[in-house]
């Protein structure tokens, strides 16, 4: 079966548009809790682990300057004193699949989560939900590591029903709670834990549509200024984001909104850096919280995907394999954890093997990640991403490997390749495919293997579940720019 041939496979779903908006946290500053010290139970041998999940921030973003002001300062510096993985790819880009393999150690192919769950009005739909069969790290922590386990989420993707409460004592959903009441109630709850524990945390901050508290915003200087359409674009900002994506993928003749102006598009990144700068402070003030009453706190922090600001015409995630959609920062800190920059591509898969062999528990036989202590700046593997988004509308199926300096994306949505140089062409802008025949068959091979090995992988461990989607669920999904 050939590579083109294999779009059949990716079921119904419903696309993802580009950019999922949510805005029901308040934004307003909500009080800190006094400056509370954390009665931590006397800590066994085993660290305590947090893993920090930003949802949709941008690798770019962990060191950049936006008008002479740092964009996240507490997570750059943090980065320098931990194992910083300076080219980490999502394994999709957009939540549920990129957090499944985080989960799992899996490719979406593995682990069966590949589609939003809800197509042509049906709301049962194969490959929405995580196996309770699989070991994801709350079980493997719980069940084997002896870890009291604790989950506080802010994505209606990764509710209870979609399996990744598994294995967690406590898993909370607050649709789109604002970051600091996030951080108010990890601490909280931080100081009735039994040690070793174990913490996920998922802040939403970054996420389209972008509206930071006001001190976060003015740290960048005058926000440019919007004329009429810009305004009325961005105040409708779920429904510009859906017509640039229809109109991306060709499938309305006639587009509802103009093109954003260059000061609208200024405005919308820099509305983008004051979330990252917001939720900086935020992540930043959970880890000093608990590494000032344990600073033996084994901590990961790592972004679902990315997001895209017109690099390659589009806006928002969900799209395409793109480096600003699949390329996220990754950060491991803490006791074992040796600083280090490791400049070569890795995966989120690699999370979990990582967090194992830090606390001293063996890798499980089927993980596809890899142990990062043990890895050198001069090693070279391939490393791959997938989007399974098709629906009645938009068939969005694409994949991607990348291998040395190469980058091979197959869009099954319209059966063409970009083949991509990464030392001339850091941005993917320029496909090379033209004369490189050779290397476009040796790479779409590479796709071709790890999608048999998956489905075969997937098959065995019998990923993928079907789930009903409660109304409760559909209209967070909904309110969140994901279904229409």
């Amino acid at each position: 079966m050939n590579i083109r041939g294999r779009a059949a496979l990716f079921a119904a779903g419903l696309l993802v548009l580009a950019g999922a908006f949510i805005l029901t946290g308040s934004r307003t500053a909500a009080p800190r809790p006094p400056d509370a010290v954390i009665p931590l139970v006397s800590v066994p041998n085993r660290p305590n682990v947090v893993m920090v999940v930003i949802d949709t921030l941008r690798a770019d973003r962990l060191h950049a300057v936006t008008n002479g002001a740092p964009v996240m300062p507490h997570l750059s510096q943090l980065a320098k004193e931990s194992i910083e993985c300076t080219f980490a790819i999502s394994q999709c880009s957009w939540t549920r699949p990129s957090v499944a393999s985080i989960f799992t150690s899996l490719y979406a192919d593995a682990h069966g989560v590949r589609n939003i769950g809800a197509a042509a009005g049906n709301m049962e739909s194969e490959g929405d939900a995580l196996n309770p069969g699989l070991e994801t790290i709350g079980t493997m922590l719980k069940r084997r590591g002896q870890y009291t386990t604790w989950g506080f989420q802010t994505n209606a993707n990764l509710t209870r029903e979609f399996g990744f409460a598994e294995g967690f004592d406590s898993y909370e959903f607050s649709n789109s709670l604002s970051g600091n009441h996030v951080t108010n109630k990890a601490l909280s709850s931080a100081g009735s834990l039994p040690a070793p524990f174990f913490m996920y945390v998922h802040y939403m901050d970054p996420h389209a549509p972008s509206m930071p508290p006001e001190p976060h915003l003015r740290v960048f200087g005058e926000l440019p200024a919007l004329g009429e359409a810009d305004q009325r674009s961005f105040s409708a900002y779920h429904d510009y984001v859906t017509d640039r994506v229809e109109d991306m993928f060709h499938i309305e003749e006639t587009r509802k909104f103009p093109a954003m102006t260059d000061n609208g598009k200024d405005f919308v990144r820099r509305q983008y850096d004051g979330e990252c700068h917001f939720v900086d402070e935020e992540v930043s003030r959970l880890i000093e919280g608990i590494k000032s009453v344990d600073p033996r706190t084994v901590f990961v922090i790592v972004a679902d995907h990315g997001e895209e600001f017109w690099e390659h015409g589009g806006l928002g995630h969900g799209t395409t394999l793109h480096a600003e959609q699949i390329r996220v920062p990754m950060i491991i800190h803490g006791p074992g954890a040796i600083p280090r920059r490791l400049t070569i591509p890795v995966e989120t898969i690699d999370i979990l093997p990582t967090v194992a062999s830090l606390i001293g528990l063996e890798p499980n036989a089927h993980w596809q990640g890899r142990n990062l202590l043990a890895v050198a700046n001069d090693e070279v593997r391939p490393v791959y991403s997938s989007l399974r988004m098709p629906n009645a509308r938009i068939d969005v199926s694409e994949e991607a490997v990348i291998a040395g300096s190469s980058k091979l994306i197959v869009h099954h949505w319209n059966s063409t390749v970009s083949l991509f140089d990464l030392i001339a062409d850091p941005g993917e802008l320029y496909p090379a495919t033209h004369g490189r025949e050779a290397q476009t068959a040796d790479l779409s091979g590479l796709l071709q293997d790890r999608f048999v090995r998956d489905e075969a992988l997937r098959k065995s461990l019998d990923g993928g579940q079907m789930t009903q989607i409660d109304k409760e669920t559909e209209e967070a999904l909904r309110a969140a720019g994901y279904l229409n």
